[in-house]
């Protein structure tokens, strides 16, 4: 659209279109000044190679960190802009190798996958930002190493934002792990020990529990793992199987472990001063924060509840009417909170 004397015209132009299947190096295109990149194909099912005008500035192998960074348009999460290889000796940057890269295309609903040999850097593995420190584009994120693991390897990968882990966000761009943490609104991201933290959090293992689904139609088949994070002070977060093994300030509070197979115990900040099985009329009176309802009748100091609490034996109950009971309770949902039927349980001893 243009306008001529105050009046909008809609002019049709002719565009130059990227000359398909024609490279596999920059060398390769007939146009001085053109780049070997990928677009989608015209029935949209594959990825191919187009000469093509230069987007950014910054060579193929290169450090990036934005795809218009890149003569290619295209940065990877390795932090460099994507440049086609057909062996090693094509990639000539530091620390990089010439390997499939996966590459995912079409729509959310339905995506497409597809391997295209591509200069990369060398898988960086990392436990924290620090060890990213070498490229101030990446950080320290959540990945998986091979095809089918079910377990995560954590690799310096491309920032989405620029604040990291523990700092405060408002949406998911701001974080350099693309992801907000809503109940807090700090930045997820995944540390070592607390000095990898903003200040006013700490850091405390399996808080980010991720699903591997197994593409089955049933969630009773899917795999998980947890990551570090930094979060607002929880308290000392040591092992423990009862209040006994924390401080006066805490109790020992069941928590997941890294898959969600099992239960453990962790220190954590108590609420009230009642330790497990001890008679409770509210919630707020409990040290773990959670009195078990009578199991008839309305909750009264005429008709308590029992303070929930971890236990090892009876003895750790501070009631004499208590005993420590192993009961199944479910350490992850499976994404359904309606549907009990399909929960991941594990025992846990308590008082009762």
């Amino acid at each position: 659209e243009v306008t001529v004397s105050g009046i909008k015209l809609a002019v049709k132009s002719c565009k130059v279109q990227p000359i398909a299947g024609s490279c596999v190096y920059d060398k390769d295109c007939p146009n001085a000044g053109d780049v070997c990149t990928l677009a989608l194909s015209q029935d949209g099912n594959s990825l191919e190679s187009v000469c093509d005008k230069p987007v950014g500035t910054i060579d193929g192998g290169s450090s990036c960190a934005v795809d218009a960074d890149c003569k290619s348009g295209i940065c990877l999460n390795s932090g460099v802009c994507f440049k086609y290889c057909a062996t090693g000796s094509d990639c000539t940057g530091t620390n990089q190798l010439c390997e499939e890269l996966n590459f995912t295309f079409g729509t959310a609903e339905a995506p497409k996958e597809q391997k295209i040999k591509g200069c990369n850097t060398k898988s960086v593995f990392c436990k924290a930002d620090g060890d990213c420190s070498a490229n101030p584009n990446l950080s320290c994120q959540p990945s998986v190493a091979n095809a089918g693991d079910n377990f995560l390897t954590p690799q310096c990968l491309l920032n989405v934002g620029t604040k990291g882990a523990g700092e405060s966000c408002t949406t998911d761009n701001d974080c350099k792990s693309g992801f907000c943490l809503t109940s807090a609104k700090i930045c997820y991201g995944i540390c070592n020990t607390t000095t990898d933290c903003a200040s006013g959090t700490k850091c405390y293992a399996n808080m980010i529990t991720f699903t591997f689904d197994q593409n089955t139609a049933v969630t009773t088949d899917d795999k998980y793992d947890s990551t570090s994070a930094c979060v607002p002070d929880r308290g000392s977060w040591s092992l423990c199987t009862r209040d006994s093994d924390c401080t006066s300030t805490e109790w020992c509070s069941p928590q997941p472990t890294k898959d969600s197979t099992k239960w453990e115990g962790r220190c954590q900040k108590r609420t009230g001063t009642v330790g497990a099985g001890g008679d409770c009329a509210s919630d707020a009176e409990c040290r773990s924060n959670f009195c078990i309802p009578p199991s008839s009748g309305t909750l009264s100091d005429f008709n308590p509840g029992i303070c929930f609490g971890m236990c090892s034996t009876s003895n750790d109950c501070v009631s004499i009417f208590s005993t420590c009971t192993s009961v199944d309770l479910t350490t992850h949902d499976r994404g359904t909170p309606d549907d009990d039927s399909d929960d991941l349980t594990a025992a846990l001893k308590v008082c009762l």
